[in-house]
């Protein structure tokens, strides 16, 4: 994180995979030709992630899941780092899935989905998207197919490539 000159810090493996993608899709360059590190937390706290992005006066987009909560409950844990103009909260909407395999098929719609993951439509989508996170993004990834960013998503790209 010290030497990035910025970041985007995501939940886990499938969201940076996925992210990478939608900025490729966006932008069409990866993250890294515009200076930006997609770096995926794991089980890292946000706010100290935060916090030392604050101090070393980094420019940082953090994705997350809402889970099924208010992102307004769920900014306020970490506002006290947030500033609106170097270091930014981006969560998916309540209406639109709790988490990313949700989300996705929300802006893409079922058909389009089956068809880049090369599922059968009797197979149960988002049951398999979760179940199988990292092979639905390393799919979605190597797709030729563009898809549709979950509104977040787009967001943090602009937020951090601005």
């Amino acid at each position: 994180m010290a030497l990035a000159e910025k970041l985007v810090l995501v939940e886990g493996p499938s969201d940076e995979i996925i992210f990478e993608r939608i900025f490729r899709d966006l932008y069409d360059m990866p993250p890294m030709a515009c200076g930006i590190d997609v770096l995926s937390m794991r089980s890292l706290s946000l706010a100290r992630c935060l916090e030392l992005c604050s101090r070393l006066g980094k420019r940082v987009a953090v994705l997350r899941d809402n889970d099924g909560q208010d992102p307004a409950a769920l900014r306020e844990t970490v506002e006290q780092w947030l500033d609106g103009e170097y270091r930014e909260l981006f969560i998916g909407a309540v209406e639109e899935g709790r988490t990313l395999e949700p989300q996705l098929i929300h802006h893409n719609g079922e058909a389009v989905l089956r068809g880049i993951l090369g599922l059968r439509a009797d197979a149960g989508l988002e049951v398999w998207m979760t179940r199988e996170k990292t092979e639905a993004a390393i799919r979605i990834a190597e797709s030729r197919q563009r898809i549709v960013a979950p509104a977040y998503m787009a967001a943090a790209a602009a937020f951090i490539n601005g």
